[in-house]
This record gives C-alpha cells, sequence and structure tokens, in this order.
C-alpha cells in the first residue's frame, strides 16, 4: 500500500502502539502526543531537519541518518539514543535511565555531563576537545576522530577503547578487563601497562620508542610506523604481527600460532629472508622463524662471551660473595654458642658442620 503523505502513513497506526518505524523519506514527523504506550521510535535514513514533542514512555530513540541539528527534551525514561550521522551540534540534557549513547558523525564540541547508568558510548567523528568524567558502568568507548588531547579516568568495566586519529599524548592506567585498544594516530611516545585480557591493539602512526610488555591474551599487534628498535617477547597467541616501517634491528621469536607478518621498511641485516610473492604466508613465517631461532642464539653467544668477565664479577662480587661473608661472619658463630657453657671438640665439629 502506498501513502500519499507522512499523516495518512501515520494513521494508520493505532494509539496503543508500542514501535514505530518510519521509512517515508520525509522532512518532519507528524504529532506524536496519541501514543500513550510508545517506546520504540525509529525514523531512520530520511530527510527530518527537525523532531515533535517525545512521548514520555519512549525508552529506545533511534532518528540516525537524517538533517537533524538538535534533538526535542529527552523524556526520563529513555534508555537508548541513535541519533548519528546527523548534523547536530548539541545535545539536551541526558536521562538519568540513559545506557546506550550513539552521537557520532555531527557536529558536536562538547557532550552533557553523562548519567551513570550509561554503558556504550560513541561520539566518534565529531569536534570534541573535552569530556567530562566518565560514568563507572562504561563498556565500550569509541571516541576516535576528534580534537582530544586528554582523557579521563577510565572505568574498570571498560572492555573497549577506541580513540585513534585524535591529539593524544598519554593514556592513563588501563582497566583490568580491556579487550581491545585503537590508539593509532596520535602523539604518543609510550603505553601504559597492558592490561593481561588484552586481545587487539592497534598502536600505529605514532612516537613510540618501545613497547610495554605484551599480554599472554594478545592475538594482534599492528604497531607500524612508530621508532620502534626493539619488539617484547611476543606472547604465544598472536596470530597477527604489523611491525614495518619502524628501526628494529632484529625480531623475537616468532611464536607458533603466527599468521600474517609484515616487517619491511625496517633496518634488518641482509640474513632475514625476504617475502616472495610467490611463497604462502605460512612458508614464508617458518622459514623466518628458523633464521631467527639461530640468529638470536647466536646473539645470545656472542654477549656472553663478550660480557663473561662482567657477569663473573657480577655474580661473584656484587652477589655471592657478600652473602658468604655475612652468613660465615664469626659474630654468627659466637651467637651459636652463647648460652653454652661447655662444648667438646665433637659437638663443636658438628656444629660447624651444621652451619
Amino acid at each position: 500500500m502506498s501513502y500519499q503523505s507522512i499523516e495518512e502513513y501515520f494513521a494508520k497506526f493505532p494509539d496503543d502502539i508500542e514501535i514505530i518505524n518510519v521509512y517515508f523519506d520525509s522532512y518532519y514527523l507528524p504529532d506524536l502526543s496519541r501514543f500513550y504506550k510508545l517506546k520504540s521510535l525509529i525514523c531512520n535514513h530520511n530527510k527530518l531537519t527537525y523532531l515533535p514533542p517525545l512521548p514520555s514512555t519512549l525508552e529506545s530513540l533511534n532518528c540516525n541518518h537524517n538533517k537533524l541539528t538538535c534533538l526535542p527534551l529527552l523524556p526520563s525514561t529513555l534508555k537508548k539514543l541513535g541519533c548519528h550521522n546527523n548534523e547536530i551540534t548539541s545535545l539536551p540534557d541526558l536521562p538519568s535511565t540513559l545506557e546506550l549513547l550513539e552521537c557520532h558523525v555531527n557536529q558536536l564540541t562538547y557532550l552533557p555531563p553523562l548519567p551513570s547508568t550509561l554503558k556504550n558510548l560513541n561520539y566518534s567523528n565529531n569536534q570534541i576537545t573535552y569530556l567530562h568524567s566518565l560514568p563507572p558502568t562504561l563498556k565500550s568507548l569509541y571516541c576516535y576522530k576528534n580534537n582530544l588531547t586528554y582523557l579521563h579516568v577510565l572505568p574498570p568495566t571498560l572492555k573497549i577503547l577506541w580513540c585513534f586519529e585524535n591529539q593524544l599524548t598519554y593514556l592513563s592506567e588501563l582497566p583490568f578487563n580491556l579487550k581491545e585498544l585503537k590508539c593509532y594516530n596520535n602523539q604518543f611516545t609510550y603505553l601504559p601497562l597492558l592490561p593481561p585480557a588484552l586481545k587487539l591493539l592497534e598502536c600505529y602512526n605514532n612516537q613510540l620508542t618501545c613497547l610495554p610488555e605484551l599480554p599472554s591474551a594478545l592475538e594482534t599487534l599492528n604497531c607500524h610506523d612508530n621508532q620502534l628498535t626493539y619488539l617484547p617477547l611476543l606472547p604465544p597467541s598472536l596470530e597477527t604481527l604489523m611491525c614495518y616501517n619502524n628501526r628494529l634491528t632484529h625480531l623475537p621469536l616468532l611464536p607458533s600460532t603466527l599468521e600474517y607478518l609484515y616487517c619491511i621498511n625496517n633496518q634488518f641485516l641482509e640474513y632475514y629472508i625476504k617475502y616472495d610473492d610467490n611463497m604462502s604466508m605460512t612458508d614464508y613465517i617458518a622459514e623466518l622463524r628458523k633464521q631467527i631461532k639461530i640468529i638470536n642464539q647466536l646473539r645470545e653467544l656472542f654477549y656472553t662471551l663478550k660480557y663473561k668477565k662482567q657477569f663473573q664479577y657480577l655474580l661473584w662480587e656484587r652477589i655471592r660473595e657478600p652473602k658468604i661473608k655475612n652468613k660465615y661472619h664469626p659474630n654468627n658463630l659466637m651467637t651459636m654458642l652463647e648460652g653454652r657453657e661447655e662444648i667438646t671438640l665433637d659437638e663443636l665439629d658438628n656444629l660447624i658442620d651444621n652451619w
């Protein structure tokens, strides 16, 4: 059935309807006040420039991909708000019940205070430079492609953080349960301690000279276009390693799980095999793994022999000798003999042997 107008389209809905989905290519919506049970309003992909007053029962509003420049007052019952891909310059006050906010791809320069119930937040592709403190319940934060120079303390519940293409210079302590970190195209010179649950790390196009210890759960590491001179020990679960365009002189041992490796434009010597289009990636990694193992063994042997005397000095004069002197000092023998008025030679020999 075709409708001649948006009013005719809405006339088909009963007053007690709970979900309305509008796809009418309309510039406006008619009055919604008669829908006294409305919980969800979906009006994506229209040409809306404004919205009418919203019913007080509304729990979910999706008005994505329109031409909105602002939103009306939001009902206190709202839990989900999707208003991305519009031309919105500011948001109204957010209700205390809100759990999801997707306002990316707009013209926002700031966000209102965030409710403590918020679990998922996406305000990427805006012009925001500063954000109020983050809710303690937040699980995912997408704030990429803004003008951020600083991020507040991250909540312990956070599992996903995408903050790439900003002007960040450092990150605060990362949450223990974080699984994804995308922080590329910033101005980082170092990264904080990485959480043990992290599976994906994309930190390319920064100014990093080294990486922290990599968590054992990590599956993807993309650190190309930095100033790295070495890589830490690679975790046993790693599947993808992108480390090209750095200053690496050698590679660590490659885990057996590795499926893809791209490491060109570094400062490797000629002894590393180069990838050939005629080779499969599996064969290339297997051959390179053998070479790395041999080269690293030679390197360890070289430095062991080169610094042999220094090792001996550290081991004996700085570690073992002080312990021996302390343990077998005559004062310790006197302490062991305290309280004994007489002692036979056999008892003394036995005491010294046990000492």
